[in-house]
């Protein structure tokens, strides 16, 4: 019965986390503009791997 309530506290948990980093598309311009240099940096690096 524990195993079964700590995986799904477990599983709640991942969902939760994975919809947070998650990308919505839409973006304020109240941040600073190193965070899309930085994705821009990370795409090329991706890009590069594969």
């Amino acid at each position: 019965m524990k195993k079964k309530v700590l995986a799904g506290i477990l599983a709640a948990t991942m969902a939760f986390s994975m919809a947070a980093c998650g990308s919505t598309g839409s973006s304020s311009d109240s941040g600073s503009s190193a965070a899309p240099e930085a994705q821009q940096r990370q795409r090329k690096k991706a890009s590069r791997t594969l």
